[in-house]
């Protein structure tokens, strides 16, 4: 299933970087933290993770590497799925 929103507004194709955390106040904390970033640190962010800049989600599930129902954080914007 998809939804229209931050990937069809910002033409995201790949899935490159996410974090996992147990609640959702908890990932709401991480994604308004990461908004504050520079640039920079947040490349350098998913570099330690991804440094190939790989796409991690798996089209045949229709989940990415964190599962399904997991959340990830794209561009500093959580993503659910």
């Amino acid at each position: 299933m998809t939804f229209e929103g931050f990937t069809k507004k910002y033409d995201v194709k790949n899935l490159v970087y996410y974090e996992a955390h147990d609640t959702m106040t908890g990932a709401i904390r991480r994604e308004s933290q990461i908004k504050k970033w520079k640039r920079l640190w947040k490349i350098r962010l998913i570099e330690e993770m991804n440094p190939t800049w790989s796409d991690l989600f798996d089209d045949e599930n229709g989940a990415g590497e964190f599962g399904v129902g997991g959340q990830a954080v794209v561009g500093g914007e959580i993503a659910s799925k």
